[in-house]
């Protein structure tokens, strides 16, 4: 077969020919492109072309310098989406919100080394420790605070007042018909009332009951400088530092009834008066953290310790008979911890333009004051053989309910 010849005139005219045959078959590809171009350049313009004219074309020159003006005397907060390390919070009112808070608490205040007695011994039968029942009481707080615009800081002062009583008796039975007490050892051993190695003794105690009455007045104040960020888009962190003071009276009223063996019929009473009062005052630091999770509902906790220092005033007295048989006065001082611990679940209520908003929310608290039990030191348990019992620590727990105004 003869091969094809092609003339050398006419390859321009084939390659032009060929370029035109491409050209055309990507046709179709540069009008999508150009079609889609045209169409994102005009939504572009129509997002944007309202605040262009509006606000880089006015009609006079004059109106542009007064918004510019007024614009620069006003401070507010744009709205934006959370991010990392952004303040948390609303577009206040001239730079300052005024923070208004009121609680009902429902505490449980409990106590280390704070138990009514112990059963005697008694061949055949364990002793037993008999622990004082404390119960659920109301109590409140209210708080005063500002939200200023500089960074979102705010700052808060709380207070909190609980006033309870509890009373907790046991009596002997055939199974325990001793039961010793802790705040009454001092007579106890003077009067030799208790001997269990020595049953001969004219003064054995035959039988015994004991009644502790316990009367708690708790106060405490709360300033506290906060910021409130975004850490992602649904938790926030807000940390504080903390000053804290706190009065705690403690009274507690010991009636210790017996029956010695010489005379079963004639019944005797040791009372014992204690106080137990402490003031503290020092820093603390703590983390607020909340769950954002959803119409403006939120889930969260706290975690707080300060270190206080606390001046004791300690007294306990034993009498029989109107005759004063312990009379103890002790004023030492310490630096003492002090933890905090709370979950909790709330809603925020925005007004329109976010400038103001309600709070509402009910958390369970818990918080422990350390060695608050410095009376007990100074009585001696003869059920310990003669040892000294440890400080004890105060614990309050229960729920608050919060309701709380931001304008």
């Amino acid at each position: 077969m003869a091969k094809k010849s092609i003339d050398p005139i006419d390859e321009p005219t084939q390659k032009k020919a060929s370029g035109a045959a491409h050209m055309k078959n990507t046709k179709p590809f540069t009008s999508l492109v150009a079609i889609g171009a045209i169409l994102f350049g005009l939504g572009v313009l129509s997002t944007y072309a309202p605040y262009s004219f509006a606000h880089s074309h006015p009609k006079s020159p004059s109106k542009t310098a007064h918004k510019t003006a007024a614009h620069k005397k006003t401070k507010t907060y744009k709205a934006q989406s959370p991010g990392y390390d952004m303040p948390e919070l609303t577009s206040v009112n001239r730079g300052v919100n005024a923070i208004l808070s009121a609680s009902a608490i429902y505490w449980k205040p409990q106590q280390d080394e704070f138990y009514v007695g112990v059963t005697g011994p008694r061949p055949g039968a364990e002793q037993k420790i008999c622990d004082f029942h404390s119960h659920y009481q109301p109590g409140f707080k209210a708080g005063i605070g500002l939200s200023t615009s500089y960074d979102s800081w705010s700052l808060f002062l709380e207070y909190t007042r609980l006033k309870t009583h509890d009373t907790t008796s046991k009596y002997s039975n055939t199974d325990h018909p001793i039961i010793m007490s802790p705040w009454v050892g001092m007579t106890v051993a003077d009067q030799g009332l208790y001997n269990p190695t020595n049953s001969n003794v004219t003064n054995q105690l035959l039988s015994s009951d004991v009644s502790n009455s316990w009367r708690l007045k708790f106060n405490m104040f709360d300033l506290s400088l906060a910021r409130s960020y975004y850490v992602g888009k649904k938790l926030v962190f807000n940390p504080f530092l903390a000053a804290r003071g706190a009065v705690i009276n403690q009274h507690l009223s010991v009636d210790f009834s017996y029956k010695v063996r010489s005379q079963p019929s004639v019944e005797s009473t040791i009372y014992s008066h204690n106080k137990n009062i402490t003031q503290q005052i020092g820093p603390r630091l703590g983390l607020d953290m909340s769950w954002l999770i959803g119409s403006n509902f939120r889930f969260g906790g706290t975690l707080a310790a300060g270190l206080l220092y606390t001046q004791y005033y300690l007294i306990h007295r034993e009498t029989l008979d109107n005759v004063e048989h312990a009379n103890v006065h002790y004023n030492p001082h310490a630096f003492r911890f002090n933890c905090d611990a709370a979950v909790q679940f709330g809603w925020r209520i925005f007004n329109a333009r976010h400038r103001k908003y309600c709070d509402v929310f009910f958390k369970y608290e818990a918080i422990s004051f350390w060695q608050q039990n410095m009376v007990s030191g100074l009585t001696t348990s003869l059920n310990d053989q003669g040892k000294k019992q440890q400080d004890g620590n105060l614990y309050l727990q229960g729920g608050t309910f919060n309701l709380a105004f931001n304008f």
